[in-house]
């Protein structure tokens, strides 16, 4: 048609204006056109139209009208439902319903004007409304449905013969209603007609758009049967006004040479491996080598092998229905998309079903010869339809290809969030693997999707979708470092800001990449330019909460210069390891303090327990850069050898002199030996693989050049080495228990001093020996015994022996007789008898003499105490004695 700028040109000998209403009127038309019941009746005639309609593709048609009313104002019909009506050749009508989407004003002259309406779908209206949502564990099915809920002129069915698979993941973001339902339906092999009611509405249209259209969508897989045409029977045969059935009356066939196999796969994270499908075509087509559409890419598309396997499949199919296509034209007004027709009347296709794929119809009224003239259309006066359509063997299958998906940002940002409990939101939610769920900003639910409006046009999302938008599908969590039960993780908790990224681009395929500091969550010690800490950002690590906020855990590694320091920490009990350049500084504090010291630091208000099983060294002996054996005992054992030899010179002393012995010195030699790498102390000839071989030569490779074995103990030994002094203080009581022997040797003195009471107790001896100097027993205050309870208290010095008591009487006490000897002389005092034996002279003096009678009196004796102490000492290698009895 000619636009509205040459529309009246040439030398036409009538005008527009010329043409009465009268002969205008829509009376035994070809094609009528019926407005809704708000618009004026008869106003519109229709001149000619023309429409393509298609399976997966939405129709549209182009109507050029005449208006016979000046009241007649097609702008205000935008919006609204018209029905297109085509005469048929039995006089019934076959209608089109559509809704008007746009109108052309083509010129006018005196009261009559030229529209073009433009009708579409229902359909249509949802490419344009653009959407982000996220659908969770759905079937393509559930989703369309909850699209085209939020319009109320939605009209659909399903015909879907087959089960599809649940979707855990379906995002819209950014996509078109309209352009998001097209790509599901394609990606599950799913086509779609349209339905229009043949029965008129009689214009029962409000105009208000809250009733469903009177044409559906029917959305069916490749396994449902399509209707038939309304003339099922359609023969190849010329057009003429003497025939009473319309037929085709031209016939084309192509074919092409297409793919011929299909693979899909996709990993599967659940499974570590990728479901994989493939399928060939069993089609010839000659020469043709195997043509194999690959596709490789996305995660988790397919829940197993069979899945990808019937994807390859509807995609094979879809290519196969594209090798033999057919063409036509022809006079069938019954003919539509998604049809089926038998031909007749074909030399080569007698008999033969099709399937209608596309039908383009073109059709102008009968507005007589003066119309024609005026309009410039030579046949128009006729009355004509035609149509050309493309069709394939009713056989095969119709698949649509398919549509691929709007590529995704790079990332994201996102927050966690937890179960929909507002009142008692937790700190964690999470599953088995550490998935969290997230809520996009695009998912925050606007003030103007609570609801929808009567038409359903005034707000974006209709009423109860959003509800569950504010949801999230589960997300895997990225790690530095993952493994088969070993990595590293920090779980993104409730409110957190994240990093989201997409597997390939997919935007169904979203994981959680990375979290995020922002305005509200700071760093941990952080620092900066708009910071009050009194340094620039030489503090990294890690620090934890506690679920409910009342503690801590972190690793500080500070990197001032020449102050370097690491911190293991715990809010519980003050718990700390310190090293390196120790200064203060609170949990929650980003300034440095001052300095505490140096070196290492393990501190805490509740126990410190070190448990070794095979050894325990501390040693304050310093050991440069740490690059000698971990257990290098070369001094204790100088130092042990040394006190083994003090001791044994000792031990010899004593025993020569009739003293105890030190027993113990004997347990010292294997403890050394036990420590020594080039006797019992040393690992074996490799460890783990290496070479169990002391360094040599500084730290790094070149090390590992000696030849010595690396020092280790021979069994579960702790030792303690001081290089300058080993002390010991408590202001409580001390214990130390040795279950065999306690050995304590100084080369120098040996000191024991104590504030109130020394006490010396020993299961059977105790030998006191001093090979120089003496031995001292000195009471300041109080009295001095020694008591021999069972046996002989014997006193001997080589030289003289004095008794003295300078202030009292000394008493000398015995049971039976005492016995004063001296040279050949004796007194015996033996019970009441007093001898005295002499060889010599017998000479008492004194001023005066007195011998008076006989008496006596026994002499009276301190009673001494007796005790009984039970030691047990069970065989070193026996077990212990159980259920026998005894008694003491």
């Amino acid at each position: 048609m000619s636009d509205s700028s040459n529309i009246f040109h040439g030398a036409a000998p009538w005008k527009l204006e010329g043409l009465s209403v009268a002969r205008l009127s829509e009376q035994a038309r070809l094609i009528k056109l019926q407005l809704p019941a708000s618009a004026p009746q008869n106003a519109v005639v229709v001149e000619c139209f023309t429409g393509t309609e298609g399976l997966n593709e939405l129709f549209d048609f182009t109507i050029d009208t005449l208006a016979t009313s000046s009241e007649f104002d097609p702008f205000a019909l935008i919006g609204e439902e018209l029905s297109l009506r085509l005469l048929l050749a039995n006089g019934s009508f076959r209608t089109w319903h559509g809704y008007l989407t746009a109108v052309d004003a083509l010129g006018g002259d005196g009261g009559l004007a030229r529209y073009r309406l433009h009708l579409q779908p229902w359909l249509a209206a949802l490419g344009l409304r653009r959407d982000s949502f996220v659908y969770a564990a759905k079937h393509v099915q559930d989703i369309v449905s909850e699209v085209f809920a939020d319009h109320t002129t939605a009209s659909f069915s399903f015909e879907v013969t087959q089960e599809m698979p649940v979707r855990p993941t379906c995002v819209q973001y950014r996509e078109s209603d309209l352009a998001f339902v097209l790509r599901l339906l394609a990606e599950e092999g799913l086509s779609f007609r349209f339905e229009h009611e043949q029965q008129s509405p009689n214009g029962s249209s409000t105009g208000t758009n809250t009733t469903p259209s009177h044409h559906r969508l029917v959305i069916f897989d490749r396994a449902a049967t399509p209707p038939d045409c309304g003339l099922p029977q359609i023969r190849f045969h010329r057009v003429d006004a003497t025939e009473s059935t319309d037929a085709i009356i031209a016939w084309s066939s192509r074919r092409q040479v297409a793919t011929n196999a299909v693979m899909r796969n996709a990993w599967d994270a659940s499974v570590l491996q990728a479901p994989t499908g493939a399928v060939q075509s069993a089609l010839s087509m000659g020469d043709v080598p195997v043509l194999e559409h690959y596709d490789g890419a996305g995660a988790q598309r397919y829940a197993d092998s069979a899945t990808a396997a019937r994807r390859a499949e509807q995609q094979l199919v879809a290519f196969e229905s594209r090798i033999k296509r057919y063409g036509a034209a022809s006079s069938v007004r019954q003919l539509g998309a998604g049809e089926r027709f038998t031909l007749t009347q074909h030399d080569r296709y007698e008999g033969r079903k099709f399937l209608a794929l596309r039908v383009r119809h073109e059709a102008a009224n009968n507005l007589g010869a003066q119309a024609a003239q005026v309009l410039e259309a030579g046949e128009l006066e006729k009355g004509s339809y035609r149509n050309s359509f493309e069709a394939q063997p009713a056989e095969a299958q119709v698949v649509p290809l398919w549509r691929p998906k709007p590529t995704a940002p790079e990332a994201m940002v996102a927050l966690v969030v937890g179960a929909d409990d507002d009142e008692a939101p937790t700190a964690v939610h999470t599953q088995r693997d550490h998935r969290v769920q997230v809520r996009f900003h695009w998912q925050t639910q606007r003030a103007g999707q609570q609801q929808s409006t009567s038409s359903g046009q005034g707000s974006l999302v209709a009423a109860g979708r959003h509800a569950s938008n504010r949801q999230s599908v589960w997300l895997r969590v990225a790690a530095p470092v993952a493994g088969p039960n070993w990595g590293a993780h920090h779980l993104p908790r409730v409110g957190s800001e994240v990093l989201v990224s997409f597997i390939e681009g997919d935007i169904d395929r979203p994981v959680v990449a990375q979290q995020l500091y922002n305005g509200q969550d700071l760093p941990p010690w952080s620092a900066g330019t708009d910071s009050s800490a009194n340094h620039a950002g030489v503090l990294s690590g890690w620090h934890s909460r506690a679920l409910d906020g009342s503690g801590y855990n972190q690793w500080i590694a500070d990197d001032a210069p020449g102050q370097v320091r690491t911190r293991l920490a715990s809010s519980h009990a003050a718990s700390q390891l310190n090293l390196g350049h120790l200064n203060a500084q609170s949990p929650d504090e980003s300034s440095r303090g001052a300095w505490r010291g140096s070196g290492a630091e393990l501190r805490s208000d509740a126990w410190v327990a070190t448990r070794a099983g095979e050894g325990l060294l501390i040693s304050t002996l310093a050991q440069e850069r740490a690059a000698g054996s971990v257990q290098d005992t070369t001094s204790v054992r100088g130092q042990l050898a040394g006190a083994l030899r003090e001791a044994q010179k000792l031990s010899d002393a004593a025993g020569g002199a009739k003293a105890l012995a030190l027993s113990a010195t004997a347990l010292l030699q294997p403890l050394i030996d036990d420590i020594d790498p080039q006797k019992n102390g040393h690992y074996p000839g490799s460890v783990n693989g290496q070479d169990a071989r002391e360094p040599k030569g500084g730290e790094g490779a070149g090390s590992r050049e000696g030849q010595d074995p690396v020092p280790t103990f021979a069994r579960p030994l702790m030792v303690l080495d001081a290089a300058m002094s080993l002390n010991m203080a408590t202001p409580a009581s001390a214990t130390v228990f040795a279950g065999e022997a306690i050995h304590w040797t100084a080369q120098a003195q040996a000191h024991l001093a104590a504030g109130k009471t020394v006490s010396l107790a020993a299961g059977k001896s105790i030998g006191l020996y001093s090979h120089e100097g003496g031995i001292q027993v000195i009471a300041q205050d109080g009295p001095v015994s020694v008591q021999a309870h069972t046996d002989e208290l014997e006193w001997l010095a080589k030289e003289g022996f004095t008794v003295t008591s300078s202030n009292d009487e000394i008493h000398v006490l015995a049971q039976k007789k005492i016995t004063l000897k001296g040279g050949q002389t004796s007194i015996e005092l033996d019970g009441m008898n007093i001898t005295l034996k002499m060889p010599g002279l017998l000479d008492i003096k004194g001023t005066s003499k007195s011998f008076v009678g006989p008496g006596g009196k026994p002499a009276k004796l301190p009673a001494l105490p007796t005790g009984i102490a039970v030691f047990e000492e069970p065989p070193s290698t026996a077990p212990p004695p159980r259920k026998f009895k005894f008694s003491v």
